[in-house]
Parts: structure tokens; C-alpha cells; sequence
């Protein structure tokens, strides 16, 4: 309802995606999903975004543990801009990892936001197994998304911005004032150094 004023009114929102599966199991395939992901609602452009996700396996094939502990498989991530999908981090899942008897498994991501990125809103995709290399009852469920706001960045320009101001509360008439600033680069230009230079 905006009760709240906010400088941004279009970043209050967050989905996710579910797919709903017939009940039972019943295949001596595995089917490994992203059941969640804990990640921040926003990034800087041009840093690293740090976050959790859970890959589950859902149907209880009688050998699920022997099979994903004997394939590694890869995760990656993706960025999507526009109709741009943009990979921006990967892991993998090596030969001889121990999956825990609940059939769920908890990572660490990280992905690299590129530093021209527009501020904005943006789908990061976590797909498990990317290149089908654990045989599933379905391999058209190994993702889900999330979204986050990049802030700052948008250019290779550099964009620079007063940040702070230490000045005395009070001055006398006719007196010089003195005062300290801090100037920011907030794009994060990859060539600012040189170009002030």
C-alpha cells in the first residue's frame, strides 16, 4: 500500500519459483532440484554476491546416495539482462561428496555483478546439474531463481559523488570556514585511476 515513503518504490517485491509434482516418487531416477535460496535483496555493481541455496532430491530412489556421490555434477549461476543470460559464477559437486540421509544439501554461491550493470532489478537463475550429467526422472526442474537489486554501477564512467562533510555547526561573520569532504567514486570505473589522473 506504500505507507511508506521510500526513495525506491519499485524494489519491494521478491519471487520465487515452485513446481508442483505429482505425490509418491515411485522412479529409480533421482531428481534433483534448488528447493531454496537465502540471498541478499541487493548488490553494488562490480562486487561479489555472496548467498545459500539447498539442492534436494525428491523422488528416494533405493541408491540416491551411492549415485550423486559418484557423479560430479556442476551448478552454475546466470545473470539475466533483458534477453541477455549473462553466467557470473559455477561449482561443482565433486566425485565422492557425502549427501546427508535427508536427501538435502546446503552450498555456498558466488557470483560476480558485472561493473556496467544499469541500477536496477535483476533474476539471478542457480541451475543445478547444468550439463545433465546425473540421469533424472526430470531434467527440466534444476532451477530457480531469485531477485536482487544491483545498486550503483551502470557505466564504465566513473560517477562521482560528495559523501561526507565535517564542518563546524557555527561560524563567525566575516571569519573563514574551514571544512573537511570526502569525494566517492560509486560506479566502480574500472579505469578511474587513470582517468583523474
Amino acid at each position: 500500500d506504500d505507507e511508506v515513503t521510500e526513495s525506491n518504490e519499485n524494489d519491494n517485491a521478491r519471487s520465487f519459483t515452485v513446481e508442483v509434482e505429482g505425490g509418491g516418487g515411485g522412479s529409480d531416477l533421482p531428481n534433483l532440484v534448488v528447493q531454496s535460496i537465502d540471498a541478499p535483496a541487493s548488490v553494488e555493481a562490480g562486487t561479489e554476491l555472496r548467498f545459500d541455496f539447498v539442492v534436494a532430491e525428491l523422488n528416494d530412489p533405493d541408491d540416491f546416495r551411492q549415485l550423486v556421490s559418484s557423479v560430479p555434477f556442476e551448478m552454475e549461476y546466470f545473470l539475466i539482462d533483458g534477453n541477455d543470460r549473462i553466467k557470473v559464477g559455477d561449482r561443482t559437486n565433486p566425485t565422492g561428496t557425502l549427501w546427508p540421509f535427508s536427501r538435502e544439501r546446503e552450498y555456498s554461491g558466488r557470483a560476480d555483478i558485472p561493473s556496467g550493470l544499469s541500477p536496477g532489478t535483476y533474476e539471478i537463475v542457480v541451475e543445478v546439474d547444468t550439463d545433465d550429467e546425473v540421469a533424472e526422472s526430470n531434467e527440466n526442474d534444476n532451477a530457480r531463481s531469485f531477485t536482487v537489486r544491483v545498486e550503483g554501477g551502470g557505466s564504465d564512467l566513473p560517477n562521482l559523488v560528495v559523501q561526507s562533510i565535517d564542518a563546524p555547526a557555527s561560524v563567525e561573520a566575516g571569519s573563514q570556514l574551514s571544512f573537511d569532504f570526502v569525494v566517492a567514486e560509486v560506479n566502480n570505473a574500472p579505469n578511474f585511476n587513470e582517468d583523474v589522473r
